[in-house]
């Protein structure tokens, strides 16, 4: 589990309302990358964070505006920064990290919508967090849910970043090579209505153990 430590806290205040918090999370599919910490505007907020790991729950952060730099571990070099961008009042954030390449990762944010969840039935996205995996389709048990995504395409193509309603039930998950019936990879998972999800792609197209293709599902939580 990933937890942001820190509240970046301006000032001292005597009064008992109840201050404002966004909400963050990470998502962290670069592999091919170092443990990182996380940094808002110069100020260490994470432990190391492991390469194939992701938050179970949102951290409640101070809003404001944050320049976000994730650092090698125990050292000072950068990996991947995002832009200095405004993190509104009671919305959800994830940081994404990702490589694009074996030596180079990326990073970027996406918005998590959640005010169209309903209870009356489940909400599920798609992420390709995968850097070799070419594109594929994915199938939400027989019915095929995205054609041809590609690497980190949420990031320039934000309608993926939204959830889509579906009947709540168990179903098969596969990744497959997009316009084929080849099947790089696959999982099953029970959805619950009234929660959201977002599944994602990750993992190497030759790797083993931790680092095989795979597809892993998060339930937003906080």
């Amino acid at each position: 589990m990933i937890t942001l430590t820190s509240c970046l806290k301006s000032g001292t205040t005597s009064t008992t309302t109840t201050p404002p918090i966004t909400y963050l999370s990470i998502i962290d599919m670069a592999l091919q990358a170092p443990p990182l910490e996380t940094y808002f505007n110069a100020t260490k907020v994470s432990a190391a964070i492991a390469p194939g790991s992701w938050s179970q729950v949102y951290s409640a952060v101070q809003p404001g505006s944050y320049a976000v730099v994730f650092k090698k571990a125990t050292a000072d070099s950068v990996v991947a920064s995002i832009p200095t961008a405004s993190y509104d009042s009671a919305k959800y954030y994830s940081f994404i990290i990702y490589n694009d390449q074996p030596n180079s990762a990326k990073a970027f944010t996406a918005y998590d919508d959640f005010t169209g969840i309903t209870y009356d039935k489940p909400y599920v996205r798609f992420l390709h967090l995968s850097q070799d995996a070419g594109q594929v389709d994915f199938y939400l048990g027989a019915t095929k849910l995205f054609n041809s995504r590609q690497l980190a395409d949420n990031q320039n193509v934000t309608i993926y970043n939204n959830f889509t309603g579906t009947p709540p039930g168990t179903y098969t998950l596969q990744a497959k090579v997009a316009g084929t019936d080849s099947v790089i990879a696959s999982n099953s998972f029970s959805f619950m209505a009234g929660n959201a999800y977002t599944i994602f792609l990750g993992g190497l197209k030759n790797g083993t153990g931790s680092n095989a293709l795979s597809i892993n599902v998060l339930m937003a939580s906080k």
